[in-house]
């Protein structure tokens, strides 16, 4: 029993040392090593706490003591799930395991045979449930990967949810039936059990062979559904660019919604009336303005360098914004960080308003920074776009591209996984970047 709490500090220690604040936490939320702890607690508790062992014949009050514990605990426990958010620094650092010993305290009650509060946990329809529990654990996952509408993550709502359950739920009933139980109950030496439990395992073998046909039939079409717009993405997009650069530095009146048509390049330059003469401004070359950004700048570079050549955009995969110090100071070592900047981050991972802050306090001296607000179907979206606006604010020379109020209502723009761009969202992201370094 020592080694399995002493597996457990170590996890819950491993958790708090690799977690790094204002990263993405998959590593530790999802690390087998760094959540071993929540497993070895409940390993601990079937040790010291044998249900089978304990005695109900208790007094008055240890029978309320154990209701009202229980109860409080239930309590506190509801209010972490609904209260707080897999991103939050404290969980990280000791509030999963809290949570952890909680639920033991809180199972510890509802299997003392003396615990009120265990015979009402135990009604039907959450004893069905307790059951399938683990068939549940293992179907509610892939179930939402499947269903989930990743490029525009708003749609569906409760509606989606609850159909997640309910296949979820449905799925479970057929492998706890099919394949927990036949796998459980094994041999019978009673001629109508071997019968029937033969029919059984004729069935869980059904059963197993049908859920991996939908596994892969699903798995299959979201595949099928995500490469065919792959072509798309290597298409030659020359003259659409070229297109959108005259259109963009032309008539920025258009750049807002471009047009669905792909040769946008007038025959000739419209003619300026005297007061659009006396504003109009040169086009814009890109000289003196660096782009730093993730994965979903690389998709976007082609078409800003068309309509931008002098540009420079400095992109990489799954980079996050805790990087883009380093990035600066390279860039600016090699002579490339402009006077005008654009930040293009937090689509991989969270970041804290100080982070932020201490990036903007390093280019106070620039003439300009945008920063561009994200859209990606994880937990840190919202917290990410409220950092950039609010931070934002507190600097003169920063404003906000707000990619995601523009790219609502555009599931068409995305490729599959609801982050990345076809070429018309890219065409898109550009025209909007153009046009926010028009107004500066």
């Amino acid at each position: 029993m020592l080694w399995l709490l002493a597996g457990a500090a170590v996890s819950a220690l491993a958790m708090a040392v690799i977690y790094e604040p204002g990263t993405d936490p998959s590593r530790v939320y999802y690390g087998t090593d760094t959540r071993a702890f929540a497993l070895l607690i409940g390993a601990a508790l079937a040790v010291i706490w044998p249900s089978w062992k304990l005695n109900g014949a208790i007094s008055t009050s240890a029978r309320s003591l154990l209701d009202v514990s229980g109860s409080l605990g239930l309590v506190i426990l509801m209010i972490l799930i609904f209260g707080t958010n897999k991103l939050d620094d404290w969980l990280y650092r000791g509030g999963f395991l809290f949570i952890a010993l909680l639920t033991a305290a809180i199972i510890a009650v509802l299997v003392h045979p003396a615990s009120r509060l265990g015979k009402i946990m135990g009604c039907e329809p959450l004893k069905w449930i307790g059951k399938r529990s683990y068939s549940l654990y293992i179907w509610h996952y892939p179930v939402m990967i499947l269903t989930n509408s990743a490029a525009n993550d708003e749609a569906g709502g409760l509606g989606r949810v609850f159909l997640q359950l309910a296949i979820s739920l449905l799925l479970s009933a057929l492998s706890y039936k099919y394949v927990e139980e036949p796998i459980r109950r094994g041999k019978s030496t009673s001629g109508k059990e071997e019968t029937r439990m033969k029919r059984s395992k004729v069935g869980a073998a059904w059963g197993i062979v049908l859920i991996i046909i939908v596994i892969c039939a699903c798995v299959g079409l979201r595949s099928q559904v995500y490469t065919a717009d792959k072509p798309e993405r290597a298409a030659p997009v020359q003259t659409t660019v070229d297109a959108l650069g005259r259109e963009a530095i032309g008539l920025p009146s258009t750049v807002h919604e471009p047009p669905e048509t792909r040769n946008l390049a007038p025959k000739s330059e419209p003619a300026l009336s005297g007061e659009q003469q006396l504003n109009h401004r040169e086009p814009l070359t890109g000289e003196g303005v660096t782009v730093i950004g993730d994965s979903v700048i690389i998709g976007v570079e082609p078409y800003l360098k068309e309509v931008l050549p002098k540009i420079v955009v400095d992109g990489k995969e799954g980079r996050q914004m805790s990087q883009a110090l380093d990035v600066i100071d390279k860039l600016q070592a090699q002579g490339k960080l402009g006077d005008q900047i654009i930040l293009e981050l937090g689509t991989n991972g969270p970041f804290k308003k100080q982070q932020l802050r201490s990036l903007l306090e390093s280019l106070s001296d620039k003439e300009q920074v945008l920063l561009v607000t994200t859209r990606v179907p994880k937990d840190w979206q919202d917290a990410v776009n409220a950092n950039i606006q609010s931070v934002a604010d507190e600097f003169s020379n920063v404003d906000v591209v707000d990619w995601y109020a523009a790219s609502k209502d555009k599931a068409d723009y995305f490729y599959q996984d609801g982050v990345h761009l076809k070429p018309d969202g890219s065409r898109y992201f550009a025209s909007l970047l153009v046009e926010a370094l028009q107004k500066l």
